[in-house]
């Protein structure tokens, strides 16, 4: 009897264990099909991200749909840019902007000291700014490095974009490392609906205002069509170089086979050059482009407060335009229209 009590304790304690040891396998699988690779915790995470990116695809094809309705979008073609904000480089050596994304990070790395000097960027395809073709993600709220603290597009579109560079003045000189100075070849495309909206006083040095600021290089063959430049001057102390290509063309840079259209408005106390292609044509060189665009200036103009151009504002001793032409109108405050005021020292 004792043996054989002996014998069912011990096949008890054996049948125990067992049970254990399989409560502890299937403990350990259950938690592996919860958090393993496959789990259900990764599968949800998942469908979550697959869900995430469906809403993603339809608030961009619901964007689409309602630009194609306002009519405020044009018939772009829609971008295929694997590194959003990374210039592809092309064979040859060019670097080549397709997404908008791509020009407000080339808009960013000349103004942070890249200047481009023997460099060639081009532009890929035709943007627009209104147009969620355009961008890769025109929702992306990942570009604050950048400047935009928001959904990207509808920044763009309202506070307007920043400007390719930058001048800097050290006491009584002038720097422009912070400038473009490579070539930017936009290879006959276009830059639809460019928004800039920027107070003169938000600048420092030089208060250039354009889709480049200053150019010290060579931009060619591009066009800028429906741009609306507002201006909202607000430091009398400064004077101002605003156009809608460039704010200002200097001794080095050179603008070539380009056209603009659109419209430029400035503020009741503006002063300074502003142009339909570029603020200032400098000393340097400006030929074979055309500009369609008002100018509309809060007041009347006063002698040399304002120089005003519907191609450049003024072309100093040096400077040249050749073979240009425009379709625009000033506008003044009084409502009335007013001849162009282009001042010109150089070659037309």
């Amino acid at each position: 009897m004792k043996n054989l009590k002996r014998n069912v304790n011990g096949i008890t304690l054996i049948a125990l264990v067992v049970s254990i040891i399989i409560l502890l396998i299937l403990a350990g699988v259950s938690i592996g099909m919860i958090t393993g690779h496959d789990g259900i915790i990764a599968q949800a995470q998942k469908a979550k991200e697959k869900t995430e990116e469906a809403q993603k695809d339809e608030l961009k094809e619901i964007a689409m749909i309602e630009e194609m309705a306002s009519g405020k979008g044009t018939d772009v073609e829609k971008v295929i840019d694997k590194n959003p904000g990374i210039l592809e480089d092309e064979e040859g050596g060019a670097k080549v902007i397709n997404s908008i994304e791509d020009l407000v990070f080339f808009a960013h790395s000349v103004t942070n000291g890249n200047t481009y000097e023997g460099q060639t960027v081009k532009l890929g395809l035709s943007l627009d700014f209104n147009s969620s073709k355009s961008y890769v993600d025109p929702f992306r709220t990942d570009y604050g490095k950048y400047g935009y603290n928001g959904e990207l597009k509808k920044l763009l579109n309202e506070s307007g974009f920043i400007s390719i560079g930058s001048r800097e003045r050290l006491e009584d000189e002038e720097k422009s490392e912070k400038s473009f100075h490579g070539i930017f070849d936009g290879e006959g495309n276009i830059i639809y609906n460019l928004k800039i909206k920027r107070g003169i006083s938000e600048l420092r040095g030089f208060p250039d205002l354009g889709m480049f600021a200053a150019n010290y290089g060579i931009i060619q063959n591009l066009g800028v069509e429906k741009a609306d430049v507002v201006i909202e001057y607000l430091d009398d102390k400064l004077w101002a170089y605003n156009g809608i290509l460039a704010g200002t063309n200097s001794p080095e840079g050179e603008i070539n086979r380009c056209h603009t259209t659109g419209v430029i408005n400035v503020g009741s106390v503006y002063k300074g050059d502003v142009g339909g292609i570029t603020g200032s044509t400098g000393a340097g060189s400006l030929s074979d482009s055309y500009s369609d665009v008002d100018i509309l200036i809060d007041r009347q103009i006063s002698d040399y407060d304002v120089i005003v151009g519907l191609i450049a504002g003024s072309c100093n001793e040096g400077g040249s335009i050749d073979n240009v032409y425009s379709r625009g109108t000033v506008f003044t405050g009084s409502g009335g229209r007013s001849r162009t005021r282009t001042s010109c020292w150089g070659n037309l």
